[in-house]
């Protein structure tokens, strides 16, 4: 972290990398070290580290997530949002995007919801059945039926992690 802060992203990546050959597989690591690649602007990889932390330890979020997500549980969309804008300046990576949206969809910013979600998540998890329902609503709140449609339909290709957004993209397909 101290290389990256110091802009010195190729030494940060190199200590990031003996890490994960030296020590037991961790989940953190590879979300640093994906989140690294992310900012040095290589997303194949990055895409393939977040995947391989998400394999070591499925329910892990480092600690910035879940202090958004009890933001976001609590409807202090605008708190949220001040902060996810905060935490991305420092670490530029998915997990800050995707609460960063839903605070954006929670205070009616349909329009930036999909930016944030199409641009900076969908590229680096296009797995992610919890996107999909989130773009499905920003859909309807932007009334564009036709991407209501296909965001439920690229949902229902994917296997959900959470009954939450199941139960949303089963509302949505209702409407």
């Amino acid at each position: 972290r101290s290389y990256r802060r110091e802009g010195e992203l190729g030494a940060a990546e190199a200590r990031l990398q003996l890490a994960a050959r030296l020590a037991e597989p961790y989940a953190p690591l590879y979300y640093e070290l994906g989140q690294l690649r992310q900012a040095r602007g290589d997303t194949a990889a990055a895409r393939e580290d977040f995947g391989r932390a998400r394999a070591l330890a499925p329910t892990y979020a480092p600690p910035e997530v879940d202090v958004l997500r009890q933001l976001l549980a609590q409807e202090k969309y605008e708190r949220a949002l001040t902060r996810a804008d905060s935490l991305v300046q420092e670490q530029s990576y998915w997990l800050l995007y995707f609460p960063k949206a839903r605070a954006l969809l929670g205070m009616g910013r349909y329009t930036e919801a999909r930016e944030v979600l199409r641009g900076r998540c969908e590229p680096l998890n296009d797995e992610s059945y919890a996107l999909y329902a989130l773009l499905a609503d920003t859909y309807v709140g932007m009334e564009v039926w036709d991407g209501v449609r296909w965001a439920v339909q690229q949902a229902e290709t994917l296997t959900p992690r959470r009954s939450t957004f199941v139960e949303r993209v089963s509302d949505v397909r209702a409407v």
